[in-house]
């Protein structure tokens, strides 16, 4: 009779996350040491990094997000030293075209949220008290730009947005009647002809976007381009092509006959000559001389 051999499933072995955790606990608390003496020589890099990584080994362990979030600002303070972001100090996505309507509202509660993590009541880590005051100095300065450039930037933005509509959809209307828009521009022209004092020219207005000239108004407040109809900025006239100028050629130095004689010979030079060094050749004995010439009647030979 053959023995039967009785297979028994292998149990598998697994490991709960609370026993990855314990076994992650002290290497995630080295890190955060070694983090700490990092940012106490200043290496803000490194100590950010470290705390990085303690928290992706055991993010379970007490205090790391409050030391992450701490390393988290001074690191986002010194990518530009001199001029923080400080946007990307409180945390805010500066990326997107919506971070120009950010409130002062928004900042605020970002800055209470940050701090909850970071104030050094709560946060025993070496950073924690600059992470606070760096938080404090975005959370103001924010404020105040809000409050300098942009007072009412939703309103402005909205009332910029209606009136680019408008001159798009009056400059489309213009474009599709163009006989229309020359009509409409010689009745103004017309009825400002009638208004004006006798012997005033009419004033003609050159508009930079269409490239056409119109006759302004008499009583008109501002100035709008009858083709595009968009509001025309002065300079009025069409800019007339300035022809290149030539500088004036430097005037000629006057000549004279050299005072200057022949330290061989004591003849004088004949050569006609200006102020400056020359080096001249006697006639009589053919010796070539240095000669500085002050002027008209005082000169110099070098032997």
């Amino acid at each position: 009779m053959g023995s039967c051999i009785n297979l028994l499933p292998v149990a598998r072995t697994w490991r709960p996350c609370w026993v990855m955790a314990v076994a992650n606990r002290e290497p995630a608390e080295e890190a955060c040491r070694r983090a700490e003496e990092f940012f106490l020589t200043g290496n803000i890099a490194c100590a950010h990094r470290l705390a990085r990584r303690a928290q992706r080994l055991c993010p379970l362990l007490p205090g790391v997000a409050n030391v992450l979030a701490a390393y988290d600002v001074h690191a986002a303070a010194a990518a530009n030293p001199g001029r923080p972001d400080w946007y990307a100090v409180l945390g805010i996505d500066q990326s997107s075209s919506a971070a120009a309507a950010v409130t002062c509202d928004a900042i605020k509660r970002q800055f209470r949220r940050r701090s909850l993590l970071v104030h050094p009541d709560k946060n025993r880590s070496a950073a924690a008290d600059g992470a606070f005051k760096l938080l404090r100095q975005a959370c103001d300065a924010l404020i105040s730009d809000r409050a300098t450039h942009h007072p009412n930037a939703t309103a402005t933005a909205a009332a910029d947005a209606a009136d680019t509509a408008a001159r798009d959809w009056w400059s489309d209307y213009w474009a599709r009647r163009p006989d229309s828009a020359a009509a409409s521009s010689r009745r103004r022209a017309a009825d400002e002809e009638r208004t004006r004092p006798a012997g005033e020219p009419p004033m003609v207005i050159y508009c930079k976007r269409c490239d056409r000239q119109f006759v302004r108004e008499a009583d008109e407040v501002g100035v709008t381009c009858r083709w595009c109809r968009r509001q025309v900025r002065p300079p009025w006239e069409r800019s007339k092509a300035s022809s290149p100028t030539k500088a004036p050629p430097p005037p000629k130095p006057q000549l004279f006959p050299c005072p200057g004689q022949c330290p061989r010979c004591g003849a004088r030079f004949a050569s006609m000559v200006c102020a400056g060094k020359w080096h001249l050749q006697c006639k009589a004995c053919s010796k070539f001389t240095m000669v500085d010439v002050q002027g008209p009647d005082m000169a110099t030979c070098s032997r």
